[in-house]
């Protein structure tokens, strides 16, 4: 019985997952952006958030449920008057925050160079061309896994 829960934790704690396929990384910056999304076992809301990408501080955009997968967002005049910084937009789901994805999209992204600049950077969650890979969540589900494989050993050791 233990053995068939902790797979099960494990299981669903891998299939939980949330891809932006809309825009895509590198996109150009318009005065509205169309968020899209998709998911995988996750329910509750998404806050949906923004920053440029020199800074280090997400702004809240909207928190919707993550079964709308769509949000329409006219950019703020902060990022309409300055046509030099690229914006990185974050969904995350607010019941598991580890599921989450990342675009950035600007005025001077080199839309050809993009993917090479960014695949050195194994600590970044990179969305191109609707693949998505972030590391950290991997890593997050391959120690959980052994975690999970050490109860399991644990329970099957004779007591004594």
């Amino acid at each position: 019985m233990k053995i068939f829960i902790i797979f099960l934790i494990n299981t669903t704690l891998y299939s939980q997952y949330l891809n932006i396929i809309s825009p895509k990384s590198g996109s150009s910056i318009n005065d509205e952006i169309f968020l899209e999304w998709t998911y995988g076992k996750l329910d509750g809301n998404v806050e949906i958030q923004w920053k440029k990408s020199k800074t280090s501080k997400w702004k809240r955009i909207d928190e919707i449920g993550v079964a709308e997968v769509s949000y329409y967002w006219i950019l703020p005049k902060e990022l309409l008057n300055n046509k030099t910084d690229n914006i990185d937009i974050r969904i995350v789901s607010q019941s598991n925050s580890w599921a989450n994805d990342v675009v950035t999209i600007g005025f001077n992204i080199n839309k050809r160079n993009y993917s090479n600049q960014n695949s050195n950077n194994s600590n970044q969650n990179i969305s191109t061309n609707n693949v998505s890979t972030n590391n950290s969540n991997d890593m997050y589900v391959g120690i959980m896994s052994i975690y999970c494989l050490y109860i399991i050993i644990l329970g099957l050791l004779p007591r004594g």
